[in-house]
């Protein structure tokens, strides 16, 4: 995806809004395609850009979640989305 953030339009799959996010290395790149998308998304929904924001961290985690541990940290780290409570498990670790 280096440095090009897809046109988003009505009626793409999640595979084709999401999948590139997946490569993304940077905070720069990440943050470019997370408000293109937000901004995309806020237009077509008529929400506030919070209401949008959680949408599209939800769906972003949710996406990563396919990948292994490695890609998943990558993308929550890059789109700002590990909330402490939750930290332990995108680390990997487990409780006994």
């Amino acid at each position: 995806m280096k440095d090009q953030v897809p046109e988003f339009r009505v009626g793409m799959s999640n595979r084709e809004v999401f999948e590139p996010t997946m490569e993304i290395t940077t905070q720069e790149e990440a943050d470019r395609f997370f408000n293109a998308l937000v901004e995309f998304t806020m237009a077509e929904w008529e929400k506030s850009r919070h209401q949008c924001e959680i949408s599209v961290r939800s769906d972003l985690r949710l996406y990563a979640s396919r990948y292994n541990v490695k890609i998943q940290n990558r993308v929550e780290r890059l789109f700002g989305f590990i909330q402490p409570m939750f930290e332990g498990f995108s680390k990997g670790s487990t409780t006994q």
